[in-house]
């Protein structure tokens, strides 16, 4: 039987500081998060140590993420992101069921 996943989504409105990258995760972890859908408009979440999706422009005004938990177990098959970094799908499976998400 599958457990029951947490979702999490945020406009986070950019983490170019290291101080609101790191209240962020704090936020994140502090809610048992499985899945997270963040609007970012910034840098590479480098400090994620799980699966991390992404679509991100030139810009700093345009970006989307998708950041999978270490114990939520899925298998990546598909990601199609957006040039411009306005969307990002990703399918797979979990638990050997196929399934899909996406962050707008």
């Amino acid at each position: 039987m599958s457990q029951h996943l947490k979702f999490l989504r945020w406009n986070v409105k950019g983490l170019n500081h290291p101080v609101k990258r790191r209240k962020v995760f704090s936020h994140i972890k502090q809610f048992n998060t499985d899945v997270a859908f963040l609007q970012d408009g910034g840098r590479l979440l480098t400090c994620w140590k799980a699966q991390c999706f992404r679509s991100h422009f030139q810009v700093k005004a345009r970006g989307v993420s998708i950041l999978i938990s270490q114990n939520t177990p899925f298998e990546e098959e598909n990601v199609v992101a957006d040039k411009h970094g306005r969307f990002i799908i990703v399918s797979g499976k979990r638990d050997l069921q196929p399934c899909s998400t996406g962050c707008l």
